[in-house]
């Protein structure tokens, strides 16, 4: 594919949020509310769950929040 150049820029698409059509638009709000609620449900779970992994740590010396820790970064980085 060519580089744009100033005779022929590439062509700029709008954001899907601009789409008239209605189904577009009520799909992106759905879509930023789960992922809104699914934060909102996440880092709670981890606090609780990583909480419980420190003090089965402390006690027991498992590695087990160490494994917690990695699992969490896991996620939050989109699985890389």
């Amino acid at each position: 594919m060519p580089l744009p150049s100033p005779d022929h820029p590439r062509p700029v698409r709008e954001p899907v949020f601009l789409d008239p059509g209605p189904v577009t638009g009520v799909r992106t709000l759905v879509g930023d509310f789960v992922n809104f609620v699914l934060v909102l449900a996440f880092y709670p779970l981890c606090w609780l769950v990583g909480g419980a992994a420190f003090l089965i740590d402390n006690m027991f010396r498992t590695g087990l929040f160490d494994r917690f820790i990695r699992v969490v970064e896991f996620i939050d980085n989109g699985g890389k």
